[in-house]
């Protein structure tokens, strides 16, 4: 029952890191953005929670295996975990800022009733996440900031199991019930988002607006957790707690997707006074 426990808070911890705010508005950037040119985003969420639980897997790994490089990411204030943690936590704000200037300029063409491709050699290169598979690398990267507490817990919680002598498998185990967890909820995420998208194009009339609140909310969360990382970085500690960004993100997205879905059916089927 214990060796159970620990693989349920382990999975557990999966499902609170799928909904962090940086892992919900790249995954519904990115798929905005290809579900707009006519390509299929259907796994966005899958590759990139499976490239950030490559490095969750390697790290709980050499967690298992008493390296010392990985003991010394439980140390806040070792120079791995700074060196990591810095490279990580720029790939993010870079990731989402360039995202929120391409949906930006997209939303101001839509304003203006006419499509707009991305300028600017920056903008051009973020365009090369151009198919879902991509995103295993963007989540490598996002992984590599290693600074959430669900991680260092489930590293801990690795190492600990190995430390009091249970089975290789069970440690290993861990690692993989996290990742269960954090890929199963990224990828409904990218999957009921890529809907919400293809939905409102079925729908001419309702299309425009609905694109314009879509990109205009995906805009505001990509430069708002962007701006609010570098602020953290520049200051060196978290200036506003984004803990529960990801939820309200999600709950923003579906709340607009309903409204445009009991407007569409008041269009096709309307009511007689």
């Amino acid at each position: 029952m214990l060796h159970f426990g620990v693989l349920v808070t382990a999975l557990l911890l999966g499902v609170r890191h799928a909904f962090d705010g940086d892992h919900i508005t790249a995954i519904d950037n990115v798929v905005r953005r290809l579900v707009a040119k006519g390509r299929s985003a259907r796994t966005v969420g899958t590759w990139f929670a499976l490239g950030h639980s490559a490095v969750v897997f390697l790290m709980a790994v050499a967690t298992v295996a008493g390296a010392k490089f990985a003991g010394s990411l439980l140390d806040e204030h070792s120079p791995a975990r700074r060196a990591l943690g810095l490279f990580g936590s720029l790939a993010s704000v870079v990731f989402l800022l360039v995202l929120g200037l391409m949906n930006l300029r997209v939303l101001v063409a839509a304003f203006q009733g006419r499509e707009r491709q991305p300028g600017g050699w920056l903008l051009q290169r973020a365009q090369l996440v151009t198919q879902p598979w991509q995103m295993f690398f963007v989540g490598f990267l996002f992984g590599l900031g290693f600074d959430t507490a669900s991680e260092i817990a489930l590293l801990v919680l690795a190492g600990a199991a190995a430390a009091s002598g249970a089975s290789v498998w069970l440690a290993l185990a861990i690692p993989v019930c996290f990742a269960a967890g954090m890929t199963f909820f990224d990828t409904l995420d990218g999957w009921l988002m890529g809907y919400a998208y293809r939905g409102a194009l079925r729908d001419e009339r309702a299309a425009r607006w609905y694109n314009i609140a879509i990109t205009g909310l995906s805009v505001f969360l990509a430069l708002g957790v962007g701006t609010v990382e570098l602020v953290g970085l520049i200051a060196g500690e978290d200036i506003v707690d984004l803990e529960h960004v990801g939820y309200v993100a999600v709950a923003l997205f579906f709340a607009l997707w309903a409204g445009w879905f009991l407007l569409a059916a008041r269009r096709r089927n309307p009511v007689e006074l």
